[in-house]
Formats: structure tokens, sequence, C-alpha cells
């Protein structure tokens, strides 16, 4: 398998609904797409970039372009909905897509969120169940879903860094490429990827990976030439198993909460934000303090009476 791998759109269609049931996906990027693994029916576990995750049925992950990541099973008996997005399509909506990190998944995400996590809960199915159908004007249906997931994404799960810590970020990940895929020694890479200097470099993966880079070469490389262990599935049978991952939801909650229309409502409400009483950002260069300001202010909005603390860094 192509570590690599491009995903071929059509020409009308700026999205990619595919299906799979997997034991060993392998180590692998898409440089040209992101990808959101949505998971209809078993339990997977995922690696993507620096986190790793296990997802069951319900939970979903967004997979920004470029970044490294695999699926794996114990026994294969899963169905995955795997949805690529064309960024240069979307570029044409957010000039700066290609540049934007989506920080997504549903898994221990805060309340707050709940209702953003639904909405494209809800889009996914009918994206699914629109290409299954294939009715008239199905394309620019899809087109029109994954326009609105975007917009979701874009508002309310774009990760926010400081100028500096967002530069030292992107050089990380860039090396994470050349460790995988090329037999460079670490003060290439390190040099290749702009750090100044050696330690530093391993200063910042360490931050974002929890290993140095020797470590997670040795850890991952051989990951990448692991064989393929997955079938592709019919969408009606990933439709159908989406379906009953729904109405379990529904049974479930129900039968904790009690049959009622009101017990149903308040097992299915988003629960109110019962997080940290304090937040702080701390800036390292002059430079961000605006930046930190702004990220302040939004934070406040977002956690109502919530105090966030805006200070600069005393380490030299």
């Amino acid at each position: 398998m192509n570590p690599e791998t491009l995903i071929r759109f059509e020409e009308d269609l700026p999205v990619r609904i595919s299906a799979y049931s997997v034991k060993n996906w392998p180590l692998h990027s898409h440089p040209n797409s992101m990808q959101i693994i949505y998971v209809a029916r078993g339990t997977v576990d995922v690696k993507v970039s620096f986190e790793h995750f296990c997802l069951m049925a319900g939970d979903f992950i967004v997979v920004n372009h470029d970044d490294f990541h695999y699926i794996k099973s114990e026994d294969g008996d899963n169905v995955i909905i795997s949805i690529n997005f064309d960024i240069s399509y979307y570029q044409k909506l957010i000039s700066h897509s290609r540049y934007i990190v989506f920080a997504c998944h549903s898994v221990n995400v805060p309340d707050f969120r709940f209702n953003e996590l639904a909405a494209i809960r809800r889009l996914i199915a009918e994206m699914a169940d629109l290409q299954m159908q294939g009715p008239d004007g199905w394309k620019a249906g899809i087109s029109e879903k994954a326009e609105e997931i975007i917009g979701i994404l874009n508002d309310h799960f774009t990760m926010m860094m400081s100028t500096q810590d967002s530069l030292n970020a992107t050089r990380c990940f860039k090396s994470e490429r050349l460790l995988l895929l090329t037999r460079k020694s670490i003060q290439e890479i390190s040099a290749e990827c702009g750090f100044s200097d050696t330690k530093y470099y391993y200063k910042h993966f360490k931050l974002w990976f929890r290993c140095t880079p020797k470590q997670y070469r040795e850890l991952y490389q051989p990951e990448i030439h692991k064989a393929e262990d997955m079938r592709a599935l019919q969408l009606s049978e990933a439709v159908a198993a989406l379906a009953g991952a729904e109405d379990k939801t529904v049974s479930d909650g129900a039968s904790e909460q009690g049959t009622s229309e009101e017990s149903v409502a308040v097992a299915t409400a988003p629960m109110p934000f019962a997080g940290p009483a304090e937040l702080n950002i701390i800036f390292h260069d002059p430079q961000d303090r605006e930046a930190a300001s702004k990220l302040s202010k939004r934070l406040q909005t977002l956690y109502p009476g919530v105090r966030v603390g805006v200070y600069e860094s005393t380490k030299k």
C-alpha cells in the first residue's frame, strides 16, 4: 500500500463516501483530502498523528490532510464509513482551509459541543443515504451537506495556537513524514524542518508525540509496511448498520431514563458544562499578546462564568 495515498474524486463531486470492514488499515496519509472516519458497527483502534483513540459504534474522528493514521481491530467485525473531502475544492469556500487544523472527535468532548457533534452525525447519515439511493440531484445534495460539515468544523473545531506554537507544531508534523518515509538522520530532519538546533526539535517533538523522534521512528515506521487486511463493503450495509446504531442509542437512553417523551428528551439533551473554574493562556512571544487576548475573549464566550487568564511566559 502506498503510504501517501491520493484520493480520486469525481469531477463534479468533491466528496467520496466508502464503507469498509477493517482488521488492519496500515499507517498512511491522504495529502489531498481531509477524512472523517465514522464507526457504524463494532470497535476499532485509531492512531492519528500523535493521538490514539478507541472508537465504538456512533463515534467518529476527523483526520486532517497529511495526517498519518491507521485503523486496527482484533476481529474485523466492524463497519467503517470513510468520507473524504477534496481540499482543493474547499479552498474555494475557506481560502486558508489547507492550513487549518481541525481538532474534532466524538470521544470525551465537552458537552457544550453536543449539538455540533449531533449535527455532524446527522449529516453523515444523510450523505450516505443520498449516495446509496442516488435520486435526481444526489451529488448536489451531498456537496451541500458536506459544505455544512466544513462550516461546523471551521466554526467550532478549529485548533487555536499562538503563532510560535503553531510554527513549531507544523515543523514537528512535517518531521513525522520524514521520520516515517525516509532514512534521513535526526539531525538532517531537524534542519530540514527549520529547527535551529536539534535539542529544540527534540523538545517540541516530545511535547506533541510524547516520545523522541528516534523512538517514534522505531515504533511506527514498521507500521507503514504491514499488510492491508480490510474489505470494501456495499454502502447499503453501512447505512443499515448506521440505522441500527441510532436505534440502539435511542432505546438505551429510553430504558435508562424511562419511556416518556420527557425522559427521552432528558437523555438526549446536552449537559451543562462542568469543566475547570479557571483557564490560563500562556504566550512566549510578546507579539502574540493580541492573539492571546482574542483567544481569551472567545474562551470566555464558550465557557460562561469561567475565569480566563492571559500571561506572558517568564521562561527563556
